[in-house]
C-alpha cells in the first residue's frame, strides 16, 4: 500500500491549507481516558469521534468566511491504520492491521482526501458510516509508520506550494512494525525540514504532566510511546502564531515547548483539533474584519495572533429601547431562562441589579418566562393538589417542548424588541441551544437576526455527574434528567448544530444566523464541572461562585451589563439581497 502514496502527491486542487490526520484505530483504542466528569470513562476511539464532530463546527468557518480567498482549497486527509482485514482478503502477513480511509474505508489513498467545504456538507452521514465501521477498526496491530509514508508526500507537496501544512497523529502506543520508531523519527523530521507542522497526540489514561499544557522537555520516567511522540512533534517557537490559538482552546506551551499533547481528558482532543483549524484558516484581510459580528472567536490570518475586537457603538444610548438619535431607536430585550427545579424568581438577583442602572431598566418582557420543572419523578412540583386527577394527568415538559414553548413566548410576549439577549441558567443554556436549533431546522434562521447575543451560565453542556446513580433510580423517566446526563446524544448533536451553524455562520440564511456566545463556568461550580460548562465554545470564561451564587456576584453583574450594553449597539444582521 505504500508504494500508492504518489496518489495522494498528485491529486487535484492541492491549495493553500492542508491538515492531515493519521488516526490509531486498533483495538487498544477501546481502552479508557480519564473523563471530566467525575473520573467517568470514555474510551479513546469515542474521544477521537468526539474531537471530529465537535472540529467541524470550526471547519464550517473556514469554509464560510469571506476572507479566505482560497477556501475552497483547504483541504483534509484523513487516514485510520489499524483496520480489521476485510473478510477473506488477502494480507501480507496473518493478523496484520490495514490503513484505510477514514471517510469511506477504502484501501485507496486517493479516497483519504476530501475538501474542506465537502467534509462540512457531507458529515452527517460520514459520521453516520463511522459509526457503522466502529467494528471495522480494532485490528490487532498499529502500521503507524506505514501510515505516515503513504501521508508524506502529499503534506511535503502542499508545503512545497506555499501553503499551510499540518500533520496531526492520534495514537496510544508505539508501532507495531519491527523498525517503525526509526521510521517514524525519520518521516517527521523530514516532513518538519519541508515546512509541515507536526503535531502528535498520545491518548491514555494515566497522567504525564499538567493537563493542557505542552512542555519543553521529556522527562525521563516517561514511557517509550510518549518519549516517541515527543521526538516527533515540531517544536513551538516563542512568537509562534499557534501559542495563540492554543490559549483560545485552553491550552497552555512552555518556552521551546513541543506540540506533543499528552490528551488524558475526553474534551482535550476537541480543543487541540479546533485551534490546529484556526491555525490553518487562510484569511487575509482580518484587521478589518469586526470578528464579534459573526462569532466570538473569528478566523484572522495564520501570520499573527488570535486578535479580539470590542464592537464600536453607533449612537450614544440614554435608556434601551431609547437613544439620544431616535431614528436609529430599537428596544433591546432581555429574557432569562432558569434551569431544572427552579424558577424565574432564581434571577431576582440579576433583576435588581439591572434595575439599578440606570440605562438597563425595564428591558425584560412581562411576564417572565417559566416553565414547569422537576428533578424526581416526571410529575411537575406541585404542593397545591398532590393527589387531584388534574396533578395526575400532568407530566414534566421534554426539552423539545420547553424550546418550543420558549420560540412562542419570543413570538408574543417579547415581540416589540427589536434586539434580543438570551441569557441562561444550567439546563436554561440547553432549552436556549434546542430553540436555536430546532429554529434552524424548521428553516427560520432568519428570525433569529434580531438575536444580537446569548449568554450562558454554568450550563451542564456535557451534562453532569453530581449523583448520577441515584438520580437515575430516583428520575423514573423524567426527560429533563436524562437530557442532563453526561454526553447526552441529543445534547451533543444540538451543540454541533449551535457551533456550526450559529456561532460559526457567516450569513444570516434559513439555515444559519450568526450569534455570539458568550460562556461561562463558575469558578466553585460541584454540580456542573468547568470542563462541562465550557465544552468546545471558543472564548470561554469563568466567573466566580458556585453553581448557584454564580447568579448574585458584582462580577457576573458587570459582565452581563457590559454585554447589555455592546448588544444594544451591535450592526442588525440581515439577510443577502435576493438574486
Amino acid at each position: 500500500m505504500a508504494g500508492n502514496s504518489s496518489d495522494l502527491a498528485e491529486g487535484e486542487g492541492l491549495g493553500a491549507s492542508f491538515l492531515g490526520l493519521l488516526v490509531d484505530v486498533s483495538f487498544s483504542m477501546m481502552h479508557p481516558v480519564l473523563d471530566t466528569g467525575g473520573g467517568k470513562r470514555r474510551s479513546r476511539l469515542e474521544t477521537v469521534r468526539t474531537a471530529l464532530d465537535e472540529a467541524v463546527g470550526r471547519a464550517s468557518a473556514l469554509q464560510a468566511n469571506p476572507h479566505a480567498p482560497r477556501q475552497d482549497q483547504l483541504k483534509v486527509l484523513t487516514l485510520g491504520f489499524g483496520f480489521r482485514p476485510f473478510r477473506g482478503a488477502a494480507t501480507p502477513a496473518a493478523g496484520d492491521g490495514r490503513i484505510r480511509s477514514m471517510l469511506t474505508a477504502s484501501e485507496d489513498p486517493s479516497d483519504a482526501v476530501i475538501g474542506m467545504d465537502a467534509l462540512v456538507r457531507e458529515w452527517p452521514q460520514v459520521k453516520t458510516r463511522l459509526s457503522a465501521r466502529r467494528w471495522q477498526m480494532l485490528g490487532p496491530t498499529t502500521p503507524m509508520a506505514e501510515a505516515l509514508d503513504i501521508a508524506v508526500p502529499t503534506l511535503a507537496s502542499a508545503a512545497g506550494r506555499g501553503g499551510q501544512s499540518m500533520l496531526c497523529i492520534i495514537t496510544d502506543g508505539e508501532p507495531s512494525e519491527p523498525d517503525g520508531a526509526a521510521r517514524l523519527r525519520k518521516r517527521c523530521r523530514e516532513l518538519r525540514q519541508s515546512g509541515v507542522a507536526v503535531m502528535t497526540c498520545l491518548l491514555g489514561a494515566e497522567p504525564l504532566g499538567e493537563p493542557g499544557r505542552l512542555v519543553a522537555t521529556a522527562p525521563a520516567n516517561w514511557p517509550a510511546a510518549a518519549q516517541l511522540m515527543f521526538d516527533c512533534a515540531s517544536e513551538l517557537g516563542a512568537d509562534d502564531p499557534m501559542r495563540g490559538y492554543l490559549r483560545e482552546w485552553h491550552w497552555t506551551a512552555d518556552p521551546d515547548a513541543r506540540l506533543f499533547a499528552a490528551v488524558q481528558v475526553h474534551d482535550e482532543l476537541p480543543h487541540l483539533l479546533s485551534a490546529m483549524l484556526d491555525y490553518l484558516a487562510p484569511a487575509d484581510d482580518a484587521e478589518d474584519t469586526d470578528i464579534t459580528s459573526a462569532s466570538p472567536s473569528a478566523l484572522t490570518t495564520p501570520s499573527k495572533p488570535l486578535v479580539h475586537a470590542t464592537p464600536h457603538s453607533t449612537s450614544p444610548t440614554t435608556a434601551y429601547g431609547s437613544s439620544v438619535n431616535a431614528e436609529n431607536a430599537e428596544p433591546l430585550g432581555v429574557v432569562f431562562v432558569h434551569g431544572i427545579t427552579s424558577s424565574a424568581a432564581t434571577w431576582k438577583d440579576v433583576r435588581a441589579s439591572l434595575a439599578r442602572t440606570e440605562d438597563l431598566a425595564d428591558l425584560e418582557p412581562q411576564p417572565p418566562f417559566e416553565y414547569a420543572t422537576g428533578l424526581f419523578g416526571n410529575k411537575p412540583l406541585s404542593l397545591k393538589k398532590p393527589l387531584s386527577l388534574s396533578g395526575a394527568l400532568r407530566v414534566l415538559p421534554s426539552l423539545d417542548t420547553i424550546a418550543d414553548s420558549l420560540m412562542s413566548y419570543l413570538e408574543t410576549e417579547a415581540a416589540d424588541f427589536q434586539r434580543l439577549v438570551l441569557v441562561g441558567h444550567s439546563m436554561g443554556g440547553l432549552v436556549i441551544q434546542r430553540f436555536l436549533a430546532r429554529m434552524l431546522a424548521r428553516r427560520r434562521g432568519t428570525d433569529l437576526a434580531r438575536i444580537r447575543r446569548v449568554v450562558l451560565l454554568a450550563c451542564p453542556n456535557q451534562g453532569s455527574d453530581l449523583a448520577l446513580v441515584l438520580r437515575k433510580k430516583l428520575s423514573l423517566g423524567n426527560r429533563q434528567e436524562i437530557a442532563l446526563r453526561p454526553f447526552d446524544e441529543p445534547v451533543n448533536d444540538t451543540r454541533s448544530v449551535v457551533l456550526q451553524h450559529i456561532i460559526n455562520a457567516h450569513a444570516v440564511t434559513e439555515s444559519s444566523c450568526p450569534i455570539p456566545f458568550s460562556v461561562y463556568a463558575g469558578e466553585e461550580d460541584g454540580v456542573v464541572s468547568a470542563a462541562s460548562a465550557r465544552s468546545s465554545f471558543p472564548d470561554a470564561a469563568a466567573l466566580p461562585g458556585n453553581h448557584f451564587t454564580i447568579l448574585s456576584n458584582e462580577r457576573t453583574f458587570s459582565t452581563l451589563q457590559r454585554l447589555l450594553r455592546e448588544a444594544s449597539t451591535s450592526e442588525p444582521l440581515r439577510p443577502p439581497p435576493p438574486p
